[in-house]
């Protein structure tokens, strides 16, 4: 009965180990094929990784190139600014002078046109006139010279 208890239990684990070994091939098997897997993966992320530092450093590059592009332009565009606001304030000038002397025209051309003696500020003496060097005095004044 020993024997017999012996040889099913000697059965049994070799039915056990059977499919042990069986459950070990598969799982070798399946390891395999992750490894392919895996090693294909890893190539393909080395290459991704080399690419990406590659076009990294091209960026990096083109920055720094567009950057010192921009820089220029800038500079010229700020140059452009400076010389317009010059001009600017030279028109500003000439448009002040022109108003002034506009104004100085208009006043001679009434005083000049005026029938009637037009008033002296009180600073001016009596008799002298404010902007004409080449009037001559009125005939009374000659007549009595």
């Amino acid at each position: 009965e020993k024997k017999r208890l012996m040889l099913m239990s000697n059965s049994k684990i070799a039915e056990k180990t059977m499919i042990l070994e069986d459950d070990v091939g598969d799982i070798l098997e399946k390891t395999s094929s992750a490894q392919t897997i895996v090693d294909e993966l890893s190539g393909k992320m080395v290459a991704e990784k080399k690419n990406l530092i590659s076009n990294y450093k091209k960026d990096l590059e083109m920055d720094g190139l567009y950057a010192r592009v921009d820089l220029g332009i800038l500079s010229d565009i700020t140059e452009m600014h400076q010389t317009t606001e010059q001009r600017q304030e030279k028109v500003a000038d000439i448009r002040s002078q022109l108003e002034e002397q506009i104004s100085n025209m208009e006043n001679f051309i009434f005083r000049v046109g005026s029938p009637t003696p037009t008033p002296k500020p009180p600073s001016q003496p009596k008799g002298a006139y404010s902007v004409l060097p080449d009037i001559r005095p009125p005939f009374s004044v000659i007549a009595g010279i």
